[in-house]
């Protein structure tokens, strides 16, 4: 017992040490892709024509023009341009940093979940390098502004903080209007796993007033239910303190909201078509089931099989010099189908959290988007997805755990190497794509990827066998210890009455009687 928990105390403090440091190296070294790129092009990408020109006018005090949107993700585009001009390092850099803290909430949003490090590296990985996510935190868009307090509301949520995730869910709203999704995946899973949780139970034989039992029981549940409440009335409290930065003057925050609203909502499909030709302009308008119908995740698969004359391109390219190409990963892709049937599939056998939140994730900022796209008609874009790439991330780890773990049960070599073959695929595949669809240029992205590999690989263990005395070795220590007190605890507690015992079958060591005395020693009964 004593050997076991001094090598569980052993491994635990060396390899947190080296798992911190490889956490910092794959930050780092995506940060220097993010970096690579910033003056490339000089000029603006995609929307960054309108949002830069428009955080640029804050910076002047001449107020905004795009005013469907709500204004911190422009006030945060505004402050780099007030630090380091209107420039691309102005514009971009706000971006950059934000998508570099998401890297380090997001691991540690894996390991709340109760993902082991190795996975929880994994997930983050394939985020880092997921092209939709890479190209929004290398640009000047308020889509990752928004995704940024996503990830800050899902990790107070998971540290039970649930009054300041209120405030991070109204600051994603606040960043884009489409950030108030962010409260679904946390009322989601707070149904399905917390509200249970949330109910204490009153211990036996005490006399509290009915009150005080009440709020014993159901305090922390009407906790939950009052801070979401917070979190519309954060929203509207905040705007026009940040209304007032932009503009200098107050304005209602009520018929902003309702200004805004009617706008967006005028934008429908028909807003691309062009009227003489029939032809979408460009390839912008998806539907939220086209986000994730093919690899390019920009397919017209709706539109194109009833109307297949009206499209004509399929990739949603943001410029071509360099490649700013909006598209998920093919692996990214192949996780987005699965990860509904198997994460539910999951979800059901083995009750892990993760799968839980996953499936809540991909639910709250997805699938919503269909129920609205067909009852408003409001034109919706492929990069609306990018909320809920992370949950595509983390159930791809969670399918390669899964993958190693039966690859190391199967008795069969052959067997074992074709699954090795599929895990190498996956990993180096995500890699190849990131190099192929990035902006980067190969001789930068290339060899950086290669370290991110070999990094990878060293996590999740050499060979990919689980031999690697880090969490695993861990983790049986603390089983065994775990084991033999529960062993010891049910021993202690069970009644004599209850025990058959054959006298004759019980051996010495079993009588324990405490101290021993001499006969000739003085005892009093």
């Amino acid at each position: 017992m004593e050997e076991v928990a001094n090598k569980k105390k052993k491994f635990s403090w060396n390899n947190t040490r080296w798992q911190n440091l490889a956490l910092f190296i794959l930050i780092f070294l995506s940060l220097a892709l993010h970096i690579a790129t910033i003056n490339n092009p000089t000029d603006t990408v995609f929307d960054e024509y309108y949002y830069t020109a428009d955080s640029y006018n804050i910076t002047q005090n001449m107020g905004t023009e795009r005013v469907e949107h709500t204004p911190v993700g422009k006030l945060f585009i505004a402050a780099g341009i007030m630090a380091f001009g209107n420039n691309p390092i102005g514009w971009r850099l706000p971006s950059i940093i934000v998508g570099t803290l998401m890297l380090v909430l997001f691991y540690d949003i894996c390991r709340r979940l109760n993902m082991k490090h190795k996975y929880a590296f994994l997930a983050t990985m394939l985020l880092a390098f997921e092209t939709t996510f890479f190209l929004h935190s290398s640009i000047a868009m308020l889509d990752i502004f928004m995704v940024f307090f996503s990830f800050v509301a899902f990790w107070l949520y998971l540290k039970g903080w649930y009054e300041l995730c209120a405030v991070a869910i109204a600051l994603s709203g606040l960043a884009k209007i489409s950030g108030v999704l962010t409260g679904f995946p946390i009322v989601f899973h707070w149904l399905f796993t917390g509200f249970r949780q949330s109910i204490a139970k009153i211990p036996e034989g005490t006399n509290y007033p009915l009150f005080k039992r009440l709020v014993i029981k159901y305090g922390e549940t009407a906790r939950f239910i009052l801070s979401m409440f917070l979190a519309p009335l954060s929203f509207v409290l905040m705007m026009p303190l940040f209304d007032w930065i932009i503009w200098g003057h107050w304005i209602d925050p009520v018929a902003q909201i309702a200004n805004m609203g009617s706008m967006t909502k005028a934008i429908g499909f028909d807003a691309y078509l062009n009227p003489e030709t029939g032809l979408y302009n460009a390839p912008i308008p998806t539907r939220p089931w086209e986000w994730i119908l093919s690899p390019t995740g920009a397919f017209y698969f709706y539109g194109w099989l009833f109307n297949p004359e009206k499209y004509t391109i399929c990739v949603l390219g943001y410029t071509s010099d360099p490649d700013y190409t909006c598209m998920l990963n093919p692996t990214t892709w192949i996780y987005s189908m699965a990860l509904l049937p198997y994460g539910i599939y999951k979800w059901i056998k083995t009750k892990g959290s993760a799968f839980i939140f996953a499936v809540c994730w991909m639910i709250g900022t997805w699938a919503v988007w269909i129920p609205i796209s067909i009852m408003t008609d409001r034109s919706s874009f492929l990069f609306y997805f990018l909320p809920t790439v992370g949950a595509c991330c983390l159930i791809g780890a969670l399918i390669i755990e899964d993958l190693i773990k039966h690859m190391n049960k199967t008795p069969s070599k052959a067997k074992r190497l074709i699954e090795k073959i599929i895990l190498m695929v996956l990993i180096v595949g995500h890699l190849v794509a990131f190099c192929v669809l990035s902006p980067d240029k190969l001789y930068i992205s290339i060899p950086i990827s290669l370290i991110v590999l070999a990094l990878t690989i060293d996590q999740l263990g050499f060979d990919f066998k689980l031999n690697y005395k880090d969490d695993d070795l861990i983790e049986e220590a603390s089983a065994e210890i775990e084991s033999n007190e529960e062993r010891q605890e049910e021993t202690m507690n069970e009644p004599i009455a209850n025990k058959e015992y054959d006298i004759l079958s019980i051996p010495e060591s079993e009588f324990d009687f405490g101290p021993e005395f001499d006969d000739d020693s003085d005892c009093e009964i």
